[in-house]
């Protein structure tokens, strides 16, 4: 049974937004994914950067993301540090805010 064609993810910083927008697109290869970052990242002024991934590897990085790269957390860290003091997975006890 085919796959289809491989999937992209595409990041756009969009000044609306304090996070960048994901949109995961289906495409043939690594160009028809950069004409649709280009595409997504000229269509609204709101959207200053876009950066192109595949299979957690940046393949393409443009407007604002060219300028100052996207920063990824590290699968190790914590994202929200302050979840963890607010629900003890171990003991499975609220905790408090401190």
């Amino acid at each position: 049974m085919p796959s289809g064609p491989p999937t992209f993810e595409i990041y756009v910083d969009d000044d609306r937004y304090a996070v960048p927008t994901l949109h995961l697109i289906a495409a043939e290869d690594e160009a028809r994914a950069r004409e649709i970052a280009d595409r997504l990242l000229n269509e609204n002024a709101h959207h200053l950067g876009a950066e192109v991934c595949f299979e957690d590897q940046v393949l393409f990085r443009s407007g604002s993301y060219a300028l100052a790269p996207r920063a990824k957390p590290s699968r190790q860290e914590n994202p929200h540090p302050r979840a963890e003091r607010l629900f003890d997975m171990g003991s499975g006890r609220a905790g408090s805010i401190a």
